[in-house]
Protein backbone atom coordinates (compact mmCIF):
# COMPACT_ATOMS: atom_id res chain seq x y z
CA UNK A 1 0.00 0.00 0.00
CA UNK A 2 2.33 2.30 1.00
CA UNK A 3 4.69 1.33 -2.44
CA UNK A 4 1.23 2.14 -4.34
CA UNK A 5 1.25 6.19 -2.26
CA UNK A 6 4.59 6.53 -3.43
CA UNK A 7 4.12 5.83 -7.03
CA UNK A 8 1.30 8.00 -7.28
CA UNK A 9 3.25 11.07 -5.81
CA UNK A 10 6.02 10.09 -8.16
CA UNK A 11 3.40 10.24 -10.78
CA UNK A 12 2.17 13.36 -9.81
CA UNK A 13 5.51 15.24 -9.64
CA UNK A 14 6.35 14.46 -13.14
CA UNK A 15 2.94 15.35 -14.33
CA UNK A 16 3.77 19.11 -12.55
CA UNK A 17 6.96 19.19 -14.17
CA UNK A 18 5.91 18.56 -17.71
CA UNK A 19 3.43 21.02 -16.96
CA UNK A 20 5.41 24.02 -16.31
CA UNK A 21 8.18 23.43 -19.17
CA UNK A 22 8.60 24.25 -22.69
CA UNK A 23 10.32 22.38 -24.88
CA UNK A 24 12.84 24.33 -26.88
CA UNK A 25 13.94 23.65 -30.39
CA UNK A 26 17.15 22.75 -29.07
CA UNK A 27 15.88 20.13 -26.73
CA UNK A 28 16.28 21.82 -23.27
CA UNK A 29 13.56 22.27 -20.93
CA UNK A 30 12.46 26.33 -19.70
CA UNK A 31 11.11 26.14 -16.63
CA UNK A 32 8.29 28.92 -17.25
CA UNK A 33 7.47 31.10 -13.94
CA UNK A 34 4.00 33.05 -14.18
CA UNK A 35 3.31 36.50 -14.13
CA UNK A 36 0.58 37.73 -11.41
CA UNK A 37 -1.58 40.99 -12.57
CA UNK A 38 -1.17 41.66 -8.87
CA UNK A 39 2.45 42.36 -9.26
CA UNK A 40 1.53 45.78 -11.02
CA UNK A 41 0.82 48.57 -9.10
CA UNK A 42 -1.66 50.89 -10.94
CA UNK A 43 -1.20 54.38 -9.29
CA UNK A 44 -4.14 55.89 -7.78
CA UNK A 45 -5.01 59.35 -9.63
CA UNK A 46 -6.18 62.60 -8.03
CA UNK A 47 -8.04 63.22 -11.36
CA UNK A 48 -6.18 66.87 -11.65
CA UNK A 49 -2.84 65.58 -13.00
CA UNK A 50 -3.23 61.95 -12.70
CA UNK A 51 -5.95 59.14 -13.72
CA UNK A 52 -5.75 55.62 -12.45
CA UNK A 53 -4.95 53.04 -15.07
CA UNK A 54 -5.97 49.85 -15.40
CA UNK A 55 -5.28 46.37 -16.94
CA UNK A 56 -7.60 43.47 -19.19
CA UNK A 57 -6.34 39.90 -18.32
CA UNK A 58 -3.22 37.93 -19.09
CA UNK A 59 -3.29 36.33 -22.53
CA UNK A 60 -1.11 33.36 -23.39
CA UNK A 61 -0.26 33.68 -27.14
CA UNK A 62 0.87 30.51 -29.52
CA UNK A 63 4.41 30.68 -28.45
CA UNK A 64 3.76 30.62 -24.81
CA UNK A 65 4.40 34.39 -23.93
CA UNK A 66 2.40 35.49 -21.51
CA UNK A 67 1.35 39.33 -22.43
CA UNK A 68 -1.16 41.90 -20.98
CA UNK A 69 -2.41 45.15 -22.01
CA UNK A 70 -2.61 48.07 -19.31
CA UNK A 71 -3.98 50.88 -20.54
CA UNK A 72 -4.23 54.53 -19.41
CA UNK A 73 -7.55 56.25 -20.39
CA UNK A 74 -8.64 59.86 -20.77
CA UNK A 75 -11.33 60.15 -22.65
CA UNK A 76 -13.89 60.79 -20.58
CA UNK A 77 -12.60 64.27 -20.71
CA UNK A 78 -12.66 66.28 -23.35
CA UNK A 79 -9.35 67.39 -24.54
CA UNK A 80 -7.49 65.65 -22.14
CA UNK A 81 -4.60 63.98 -22.54
CA UNK A 82 -2.54 61.25 -20.77
CA UNK A 83 1.27 59.70 -20.79
CA UNK A 84 2.14 56.31 -19.45
CA UNK A 85 5.09 56.26 -17.17
CA UNK A 86 6.57 53.21 -14.89
CA UNK A 87 8.01 53.07 -11.28
CA UNK A 88 11.25 55.05 -12.73
CA UNK A 89 9.71 57.60 -15.25
CA UNK A 90 10.65 55.33 -18.23
CA UNK A 91 7.91 55.76 -20.72
CA UNK A 92 5.45 52.96 -21.51
CA UNK A 93 4.19 52.86 -25.27
CA UNK A 94 3.40 56.06 -26.83
CA UNK A 95 6.13 58.47 -26.20
CA UNK A 96 3.75 61.44 -27.04
CA UNK A 97 0.76 62.03 -24.68
CA UNK A 98 -2.55 60.85 -26.26
CA UNK A 99 -5.93 60.66 -24.76
CA UNK A 100 -5.40 57.11 -25.06
CA UNK A 101 -2.78 54.80 -24.30
CA UNK A 102 -2.83 50.88 -24.61
CA UNK A 103 0.79 49.25 -23.43
CA UNK A 104 1.16 45.53 -24.09
CA UNK A 105 3.30 44.00 -21.10
CA UNK A 106 5.32 40.67 -21.72
CA UNK A 107 6.35 38.39 -18.89
CA UNK A 108 9.76 37.62 -18.86
CA UNK A 109 11.20 34.03 -17.66
CA UNK A 110 11.96 35.28 -14.43
CA UNK A 111 8.49 35.90 -13.83
CA UNK A 112 8.54 39.65 -14.15
CA UNK A 113 6.38 41.41 -16.15
CA UNK A 114 8.49 43.80 -18.96
CA UNK A 115 8.13 46.27 -21.71
CA UNK A 116 10.50 45.21 -24.08
CA UNK A 117 10.01 48.41 -26.57
CA UNK A 118 11.86 50.73 -24.23
CA UNK A 119 14.98 49.76 -23.10
CA UNK A 120 14.82 52.03 -20.33
CA UNK A 121 12.46 50.29 -18.62
CA UNK A 122 13.18 47.37 -16.92
CA UNK A 123 11.12 45.02 -14.64
CA UNK A 124 7.64 47.21 -14.87
CA UNK A 125 5.68 47.08 -11.26
CA UNK A 126 4.27 50.35 -11.33
CA UNK A 127 1.85 52.06 -13.92
CA UNK A 128 1.45 55.59 -13.52
CA UNK A 129 -1.05 57.80 -16.09
CA UNK A 130 0.01 61.25 -16.05
CA UNK A 131 -3.33 63.68 -16.66
CA UNK A 132 -4.19 66.95 -18.09
CA UNK A 133 -5.90 69.35 -20.74
CA UNK A 134 -3.67 71.71 -22.85
CA UNK A 135 -4.66 74.70 -23.26
CA UNK A 136 -6.36 74.99 -27.04
CA UNK A 137 -6.88 78.99 -26.60
CA UNK A 138 -3.94 80.66 -26.22
CA UNK A 139 -5.91 83.65 -25.01
CA UNK A 140 -6.55 81.61 -22.10
CA UNK A 141 -5.37 82.63 -18.75
CA UNK A 142 -4.33 86.04 -20.37
CA UNK A 143 -6.06 89.24 -18.14
CA UNK A 144 -7.91 91.97 -19.49
CA UNK A 145 -5.94 94.01 -22.53
CA UNK A 146 -4.20 96.98 -20.74
CA UNK A 147 -6.00 100.18 -21.72
CA UNK A 148 -9.64 98.72 -21.79
CA UNK A 149 -11.98 101.43 -20.37
CA UNK A 150 -9.60 104.51 -21.04
CA UNK A 151 -12.16 107.20 -22.41
CA UNK A 152 -9.40 107.97 -25.40
CA UNK A 153 -8.36 104.12 -25.80
CA UNK A 154 -9.31 101.63 -28.06
CA UNK A 155 -8.60 98.31 -28.07
CA UNK A 156 -9.06 95.71 -30.87
CA UNK A 157 -8.93 91.68 -29.59
CA UNK A 158 -7.52 89.97 -28.05
CA UNK A 159 -7.81 87.36 -31.37
CA UNK A 160 -5.79 84.49 -31.44
CA UNK A 161 -2.98 85.57 -34.83
CA UNK A 162 -1.05 81.88 -35.59
CA UNK A 163 -1.52 79.82 -32.21
CA UNK A 164 -0.34 83.73 -30.78
CA UNK A 165 -2.93 85.15 -28.55
CA UNK A 166 -2.77 89.14 -29.71
CA UNK A 167 -4.27 92.78 -28.66
CA UNK A 168 -3.73 96.46 -30.47
CA UNK A 169 -4.40 99.34 -28.22
CA UNK A 170 -5.10 102.80 -30.05
CA UNK A 171 -4.67 106.20 -28.37
CA UNK A 172 -7.22 108.38 -30.14
CA UNK A 173 -7.04 112.38 -29.69
CA UNK A 174 -9.10 114.43 -27.47
CA UNK A 175 -10.01 116.86 -30.74
CA UNK A 176 -10.24 115.26 -34.26
CA UNK A 177 -7.34 116.09 -35.07
CA UNK A 178 -5.19 116.87 -32.07
CA UNK A 179 -1.87 115.51 -30.26
CA UNK A 180 -2.54 111.41 -28.70
CA UNK A 181 0.65 109.55 -27.34
CA UNK A 182 0.47 106.14 -25.27
CA UNK A 183 2.23 105.66 -22.45
CA UNK A 184 2.97 101.71 -20.40
CA UNK A 185 3.19 101.48 -17.10
CA UNK A 186 3.00 104.87 -16.31
CA UNK A 187 6.31 105.95 -17.23
CA UNK A 188 7.52 104.38 -20.55
CA UNK A 189 6.75 106.15 -23.79
CA UNK A 190 5.90 104.21 -26.80
CA UNK A 191 7.98 103.98 -29.53
CA UNK A 192 5.31 103.73 -32.11
CA UNK A 193 3.42 106.25 -31.17
CA UNK A 194 -0.63 106.19 -30.68
CA UNK A 195 -0.85 102.88 -31.21
CA UNK A 196 0.50 99.65 -29.65
CA UNK A 197 0.13 96.02 -30.48
CA UNK A 198 0.58 93.57 -27.82
CA UNK A 199 0.92 90.07 -27.48
CA UNK A 200 -0.05 87.62 -24.38
CA UNK A 201 2.67 85.21 -23.23
CA UNK A 202 2.76 82.87 -20.35
CA UNK A 203 -0.48 84.99 -18.80
CA UNK A 204 1.37 88.11 -19.40
CA UNK A 205 0.76 90.83 -21.66
CA UNK A 206 3.89 92.02 -23.79
CA UNK A 207 5.17 94.40 -25.73
CA UNK A 208 8.22 94.44 -28.19
CA UNK A 209 10.47 97.34 -27.42
CA UNK A 210 12.92 97.78 -29.97
CA UNK A 211 13.84 93.85 -29.78
CA UNK A 212 13.27 93.84 -25.92
CA UNK A 213 10.19 92.42 -24.71
CA UNK A 214 8.42 94.41 -21.71
CA UNK A 215 6.04 93.66 -19.58
CA UNK A 216 2.83 95.86 -20.31
CA UNK A 217 0.38 95.93 -16.89
CA UNK A 218 -1.48 99.48 -17.84
CA UNK A 219 -1.45 101.87 -20.89
CA UNK A 220 -2.35 105.53 -20.62
CA UNK A 221 -3.54 107.70 -23.14
CA UNK A 222 -2.37 111.04 -23.13
CA UNK A 223 -4.11 113.51 -25.31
Amino acid sequence: MCFFIKFLVILLSLKNVVETCIQTRSGGDVVVTACDPNDITFVAGDGVTSITGTNAAPVVGADGTTTMVVTCDATGTPTAITLMTDQNGAVLGSMVAASRIDTTLVCDANGDWTFPDNAAAGVVTEVHCDFGIPNTDPCNGCPAVPGTGDPLGTVVGPTVDVNQCTATVTCNPQAPGGPSFLQFNGNIGNPNGNMAMLTCTNGAWMFDQNGVPLTVNTIECIG
